[in-house]
């Protein structure tokens, strides 16, 4: 899938911490600092900090999607009955 992200939104996951999780591990394999990913992400540095440490309650799903796109990841968001 290369840089593709994927994530099933299901009853029993959150895709909120999912993204979070997967856009924080980019933006380590990016290697940038806090302030660096703040300014690709367009953002400041302590929302950086929170999206690291997994504040999930600090992003809506809509911000989490936006800033995976920004750290050069695909999310794509499929919805299943």
């Amino acid at each position: 899938m290369g840089n593709a992200a994927f994530w099933r939104v299901t009853p029993s996951g959150s895709p909120r911490a999912e993204v979070m999780i997967r856009t924080a591990q980019r933006l380590k394999e990016q290697g940038w600092t806090q302030a660096e990913a703040a300014k690709q992400l367009g953002i400041t540095q302590p929302r950086v900090s929170r999206l690291i440490k997994g504040k999930v309650g600090n992003f809506s799903l809509d911000m989490l999607l936006t800033l995976a796109a920004r750290a050069g990841l695909h999310p794509e968001l499929r919805l299943s009955a």
